[in-house]
């Protein structure tokens, strides 16, 4: 499983951090032409609508 994280930085540049289940940290920018951007979208409406964000990763594998 993932962690994400919204980060704006102290000029307001905003950027997301993932922290795999490893504990590796990646920083993914808001360009929607970026595929973890577009993971991280699809996470988040997946949590928004009442699913259980543990599902998430079950139901996506090799969609994504």
């Amino acid at each position: 499983m993932k962690k994400y994280e919204e980060i704006t930085s102290t000029t307001g540049y905003k950027s997301i951090k993932r922290t795999d289940q490893d504990g590796t940290e990646s920083w993914i920018p808001l360009d929607p032409a970026n595929s973890d951007y577009a993971e991280y979208l699809a996470y988040n409406a997946w949590v928004e609508a009442g699913n259980d964000p543990n599902e998430f990763w079950e139901q996506t594998k090799g969609a994504i």
